[in-house]
């Protein structure tokens, strides 16, 4: 068998019998000896030539700075393009993007889901469960809720009355237990001694006793429960209190700012 000395021999070679003792593709090993570098990116160029080098104990520097040349005058051909190996490898890429795209697509579709399920509540209205009657003002009150890592700021944008939210009128008793119906953020100040304490919950805030305390609720869909009686309250808005030697009173915004030596929370 003819021992090949130069580029010239693997030519003559062929690919067929390369691609026999090497195993490169055919088709590459076809590409590389007829030097269309164009359709080769660098990374394959370079590693066939120095399989070729170890198999056939050869030197072809030559053709490595003819390759060089030919990238310098077409750069592009440098980016790398996608081989068998390379193709299979995006291919499983391409399964994780679909099915990471499939999830995306459950998630927001839940969250629609869930989004008008919500919606389904009923808006703002009084529910009167003893003989009083209640009157309900207009209000028009916009709050925006800042959260911090450590706490929660209520700043007060605008008021544009002065009448009391949707809130019951005053309830009297030495117990008094506000259960919220969903899921509330509460903040609570002891007025004697203005120390605050927050939290999100659903579980009931029971007041009793003469520790006066002034309370605002993230939303007004509570139970308000005292020796006197229970109402249902459904407010979407934030709604203050005051519970003053064991008198519950509903209160506006603004008159929780007074209450708390003009801070908002």
């Amino acid at each position: 068998m003819k021992t090949c000395q130069t580029f010239e021999d693997l030519q003559e070679l062929g690919a067929g019998k390369i691609h026999e003792r090497t195993h490169i593709s055919r088709h590459k090993l076809d590409l590389l000896l007829n030097k269309s570098f164009g359709e080769l990116n660098r990374l394959q160029v370079m590693g066939f030539i120095s399989i070729l080098e170890r198999e056939y104990l050869l030197d072809l520097t030559s053709l490595r700075e003819e390759y060089d040349a030919f990238v310098h005058v077409h750069p592009e051909v440098a980016l790398p393009k996608a081989s068998v190996i390379l193709q299979a490898a995006s291919n499983t890429r391409k399964k994780w993007i679909i099915g990471g795209t499939l999830a995306i697509i459950l998630f927001v579709g839940a969250g629609i889901f869930m989004q008008g399920k919500l919606a389904n509540v009923p808006e703002d209205e009084m529910i009167e469960l003893n003989t009083a009657e209640v009157e309900v003002p207009e209000e028009n009150l916009s709050v925006v809720a800042e959260t911090n890592s450590s706490e929660m700021n209520v700043t007060m944008l605008e008021q544009n009355t002065t009448k009391v939210p949707v809130l019951p009128t005053a309830i009297s008793g030495n117990t008094v237990m506000i259960k919220p119906v969903f899921n509330v953020w509460v903040g609570m100040i002891d007025m004697n001694t203005s120390t605050k304490s927050e939290k999100v919950t659903k579980d009931p805030i029971v007041l009793e006793g003469n520790k006066d305390t002034l309370l605002v609720f993230g939303h007004g869909r509570l139970e308000v429960n005292t020796p006197q009686g229970s109402k249902t309250m459904r407010d979407k808005n934030m709604v203050y209190f005051a519970y003053q030697n064991g008198v519950l009173s509903p209160i506006s915004a603004a008159e929780f700012k007074v209450k708390n030596n003009g801070s908002g929370w």
